[in-house]
């Protein structure tokens, strides 16, 4: 009876304080201003004229403190109610330590992560991750760990490896992974080995310390991936240690920006040490038992000894809904006439949830147009930006920004692609764009480069897969580019030259890594005074030591992983070349500022590269050296070296020009094809090997020009276009010396000098293709994917027809010639692998493997895997570029590239073949029964859109062996044929769309379906006997290889009815089967006999 009676009570006085609490505040008449505001900030009815300091509001940039959740003691949510309702303005994160979340059901964890939304906190999942990284399957696992707590509401995944020892670079893939989920990822950076599990300060100490400038390091390249705030682990600084590691906090706020970092206090002497030493606006992360007292101290209420009274600031208050007044408004505060705090994003901004459009300029308000579109959007880039600090807000505004542009061009492209194919002319991809680079300052890249190649792949693979890694790549918008950390003038002088011995193994090592793309010296003459340089370096003009030292820098910048010394000596060069900047120039000027620019392409700094080549370029027309009939005055000698160092300048230049997508600087003025010494090949015995490869070189040269003049900066290609430059490669090869044509077949049986030399020349030969025929290739592979997406979905649309997707057969064959290059481009590299002393960086090789990766990761998404074997060819371009990986920053970055790209091609073969399978199933079971429940199978509807692809793994086992072997068609029933054509071979002449092959289909309207045969065979010459429609009635037999006897080819060589049969060889009498003139053993491709001299890839014919 008590127990009811004190229930009663009980019960009773809760409901009369509710209802009194009500009452008060119906009649109390707090402003709608007031509710929020604690009793430290009103001025009028609380203790506001108590001197203390301002807090900015939610959500903070500076002065942010996340508070330690369950871990020492349970949290539920009716304990987070209490500790946010009082402290709740506080209070800027809540972090789950240890994986103590997932010890909770998941229904009570939701209520906690809601209610902390509420309160405007954000969560953190902690360091669990660590855990997660000793599992056997990773990828899955982290894959499954991001998406369940991106589920459940979290904001933010920390990643911390104090127990474990994990490279960088994969910790930078999974900031990326993290990212790719639209979540935060905050790493926990530290000194301490072992640290996160409360070790003894003994034990810890055994252990030891990594260096404050490693943590330093790493945390700028956290940074530059996007991460907005990094967590400084206190073990080993400034919790289980003897004594503190001041020193370190001190670099950290030196050498990171202040308001991206936050610092674990453990205790209060430590965070009461952080506000004393750097102010209120320092990170903090506490334990949620500490935030009162941390509050406290500050707002500059209290205090220990030494802060009492001392914590104070000098800003404006920012109390909500006071008038607050600052020295500029931000512009949407000024348009809307509202009062703003002067904060980047302000207080109001974020409160409209518009922080990303927070921007300051001096235009009066008037003049500030609210943002409707493009045109006043574009107003972001000015350069008044850089100012700024770097947010994460900021960088939403500019992705939204840069990929508006992109839109635009892409939508001219698929404007243009409705009828591109009538008159032969491929759009090239209009997708220039402004990229920031590591300094935050927008640069330009055209069509022509490999970043605009890049997006438009990506806008592919996300109309075909939808977003994934490599469609959302949060580096997809800057430009990398790589800045020294050293000092840029040398404190002692220049440095000494090396040992003769050494200085020669350097300058070796910048032979190996640029000859013959770069052919600045006679060898003969510039070994010996190299050596004269070494022994009297002070004996010589400046320019001429500067030339001398740069090539150091090159070659021990491609040869020590350690770049100090290449660093060195490129200053040391520099600063020579520079000295004699206002002199007048001559050749050594020339030759020093390409020197300059190669090893700033090597170094990662493009842009640096692309303006000191331009020094170059004036130079070499204020000598004159661009012009036959002025070096035609000098001696021949002389005439060489000036014709030498044109030819290395023309071929940087057109090589920085493609690959960044801007102007070239040179022109081959004098050339004239009649009076070409080249245009006749020149008689092996009268010339050397060294003009035959400057021949190649000078001929390559005008290929690029007259691809970029022509192509590039004309925005569309044309066949008539496409075919005059491809007759140049016909050239070219025709020219090629035969000692050169053999090396080509074999790079692995060479020595390093010679096979980096052939891998030089064919790989620039294969990018120019590339270059010349990507147009076509993303024209075909874009209205491929645009087509199958509306044959899926049942759209009726022009670009779903057969005739749209098969195109002109001329585009067709020019789209097939850039995966062929792609793939002939990575064979030439791929045995360069096996040489273990390789350069460490090769700047030209690494840009050709990267493009021919990238076409073959888009030839996935237009089926070019079912024919050729790309798989086997970017497993070449990852090997090759893993090697330079460790090294280049350029292979580094690619490399991750291609890694997302290969994940966005796993995910379209998985949907494909799943696709395939299900309908695949249903014949099947059609034909044979279903065992088991049938509830789930659909009947075959043998008027349904017939399946997309042919036997998957008939074709991959094929490519595999390099020959061409679609599966039969009297395998399967005639409704089950390909709806959508495979990539069609170069062999694709006039595509035969009326030719209806779906026997039974009740669709009459549908598009008739193709297969690879019609891909393979439509090219019929005028009275060969070929059947309408292959049909399986019509075949009597099949090669070992899978295609049809009894169908003559375009090439007549396969047997038809009254032909020899395939193993009578008399008719030929020279041994040959009855495909060799169609079917190539190292590729498998077909083409008919007209197609065989294209770009001379196939020899003569």
């Amino acid at each position: 009876m008590f127990s009811a009676r004190c229930n009663t009570i009980s019960t009773t006085s809760r409901l009369w304080n509710t209802l009194s609490h009500g009452s008060s505040r119906c009649l109390s008449g707090i402003s709608t201003a007031k509710q929020g505001v604690t009793l430290l900030q009103d001025k009028n009815d609380g203790f506001g004229f108590v001197r203390s300091n301002p807090r900015p509001a939610k959500p903070r940039t500076k002065g942010v403190t996340e508070i330690r959740g369950p871990y020492y003691t349970v949290m539920g949510k009716r304990y987070l109610a209490d500790v946010l309702e009082t402290m709740g303005s506080y209070i800027d994160g809540l972090k789950f330590a240890g994986g103590s979340f997932s010890l909770f059901q998941e229904q009570p964890l939701r209520d906690m992560i809601e209610l902390s939304h509420e309160h405007n906190v954000y969560v953190s999942t902690g360091g669990w991750a660590e855990h997660l990284l000793t599992h056997p399957d990773v990828n899955s696992i982290f894959d499954r760990y991001l998406q369940k707590c991106k589920n459940l509401g979290f904001d933010v995944i920390e990643l911390s490896s104090g127990f474990l020892s994990l490279p960088p670079d994969d910790w930078l893939r999974l900031v990326d992974k993290v990212h790719s989920y639209k979540l935060t990822a905050k790493p926990e950076l530290g000194i301490q080995f072992g640290a996160g599990g409360d070790t003894p300060a003994a034990g810890l100490e055994a252990l030891g310390t990594s260096d404050a400038g490693k943590l330093v390091d790493l945390g700028h390249r956290f940074l530059n991936a996007g991460v907005e705030r990094l967590m400084i682990e206190s073990e080993g600084i400034t919790e289980n240690v003897t004594s503190w590691r001041t020193d370190v906090v001190s670099q950290v706020m030196q050498k990171l920006p202040p308001e991206r970092v936050m610092f674990e206090a453990a205790d209060p002497k430590v965070f009461n040490w952080y506000i004393r030493e750097f102010g209120i606006d320092v990170n903090l992360f506490v334990d949620h038992s500490q935030i009162v007292q941390l509050s406290c101290l500050r707002s500059g209420i209290w205090g220990t000894a030494d802060t009492f009274g001392k914590v104070v600031s000098f800003r404006p208050d920012t109390i909500p809904g006071a008038r607050l007044r600052c020295r500029q408004a931000c512009d949407s505060c000024k348009r809307r006439k509202q009062k703003c705090n002067g904060e980047q994003p302000c207080a109001i901004c974020v409160q409209r949830n518009k922080a990303s459009e927070c921007h300051f300029s001096d235009k009066p308000a008037r003049l500030l147009k609210p943002d409707h579109g493009l045109k006043e959007t574009a107003g972001l880039l000015s350069e008044s930006m850089e100012g700024h600090s770097t947010t994460v807000q900021g960088e939403t505004a500019m992705d939204r920004l840069l990929n508006a542009l992109e839109d635009q061009g892409m939508a001219t492209l698929d404007q243009s692609s409705r009828g591109g194919d009538k008159d032969g002319a491929a759009p090239v991809p209009k997708v220039s764009r402004l990229l920031r680079d590591g300094q935050g300052k927008f640069m330009y890249v055209g069509d022509s480069a490999s970043l605009s190649f890049l997006q438009s792949v990506r806008r592919i693979v996300a109309s075909s897969i939808g977003s994934c890694g490599f469609t959302e790549d949060n580096l997809r918008h800057s430009m990398l580019e790589a800045f020294p950390m050293a000092p840029t003038a040398q404190p002692g002088g220049l440095v000494p030259p090396p040992a003769r011995e050494d200085a020669r193994a350097l300058a070796h090592q910048y032979v190996l890594a640029t000859s013959p793309l770069l052919d600045l010296f006679d060898l003969n003459e510039f070994y010996p005074r190299l050596a004269d340089w070494v022994e009297n370096p002070t004996g010589n003009e400046e320019l001429v030591s500067s030339i001398f030292y740069l090539v150091l820098a090159i070659g021990a910048q491609v040869s020590s992983t350690d770049q100090t010394l290449a660093e060195q000596y490129f200053v040391s060069g520099r600063h020579l070349a520079y000295a004699a900047f206002t002199e007048t120039p001559s050749q050594y000027t020339i030759q020093s500022y390409i020197l300059i620019s190669m090893y700033m392409l090597g170094a990662c700094r493009r842009n640096g590269a692309f303006m000191n080549l331009g020094i170059a370029l004036r130079a070499a027309y204020a000598v004159g050296i661009h012009r036959k009939d002025a070096n035609a005055l000098f001696c021949t000698r002389e005439r060489i070296a000036r014709e030498r160092v044109w030819r290395s300048l023309r071929m940087l230049d057109l090589f920085l020009s493609a690959s960044l997508g801007r102007p070239p600087g040179t022109s081959d003025f004098d050339y004239d094809q009649r009076e070409d010494p080249s245009a006749q090949v020149p008689a092996q015995q009268h010339s050397s090997s060294d003009e035959h490869v400057a021949a190649a070189v000078v001929a390559l040269c005008r290929i690029f020009e007259r691809i970029l003049s022509d192509v590039y900066m004309k925005q569309v290609v044309s066949i008539s276009v496409a075919e005059t430059i491809s007759n140049q490669h016909r050239q070219w090869v025709l020219r090629l010396p035969d000692f050169l044509k053999a090396q080509s077949e074999g790079v692995d049986a060479q020595q390093l000098e010679g096979a980096l030399s052939v891998a030089h020349i064919f790989g620039s030969y294969y990018w120019s293709i590339i270059l010349l025929t990507r147009p076509f290739f993303i024209y075909r592979v874009s209205r491929y994917a645009k087509g199958k997406s509306h044959s899926q979905s049942g759209a009726s649309s022009a670009i779903s027809t057969p005739d749209a997707l098969a195109g002109n057969s001329r585009v067709s064959l020019f789209a097939d010639a850039c995966v062929y290059s792609a793939l002939r481009g990575l064979e030439v590299v791929n045995g360069l692998t096996r040489f273990p002393s390789l350069p460490r960086r090769l700047p030209f090789l690494i840009n050709s493997v990267f493009n021919s990766a990238v076409v073959l990761g888009a030839a996935f998404f237009a089926d070019y895997d079912s024919l050729l074997p790309l798989e086997d060819g970017l497993t070449k371009a990852e090997r090759f570029l893993a090697i330079f990986a460790p090294h280049d920053p350029h292979a580094r970055r690619f490399i991750q590239i291609v890694e997302y790209l290969r994940g966005a091609v796993t995910e379209y073969v998985r949907c494909r073949n799943a696709q395939w399978m299900a309908r695949r199933s249903h014949q099947v079971d059609q034909l044979f029964g279903q065992v088991g429940s049938a509830k789930d199978v659909p009947p075959l509807d043998l008027a349904a859109p017939a399946v997309d692809l042919s036997s998957l793994e008939d074709l991959r086992r094929a490519s595999e062996q390099g020959v061409l072997s679609p599966s039969s068609l009297d395998k399967y029933s005639r409704s089950s044929l390909p709806s959508q054509p495979p990539p069609e071979s170069a062999s694709t002449s006039n595509t035969n769309t009326n030719t209806n092959i779906t026997a039974g289909s009740s669709n009459s309207n549908g598009p008739p379906p193709t297969d690879v045969w019609d891909a393979a065979f439509d090219n019929v010459a005028p009275g060969l006997q070929y059947p309408t429609q292959l049909t399986p009635e019509a075949i009597s037999a099949l090669t070992t290889t899978g295609l049809p006897i009894g169908c003559p080819s375009p090439g007549g060589t396969i047997p038809g009815p009254g032909q020899p049969p395939i193993g009578d060889l008399s008719a030929s009498g020279e041994g040959r089967t009855p495909l060799s003139d169609v079917v190539f053993a190292d590729n498998g491709l077909l083409y008919v006999a007209e197609d065989l001299p294209g770009f001379g890839m196939w020899g003569n014919s």
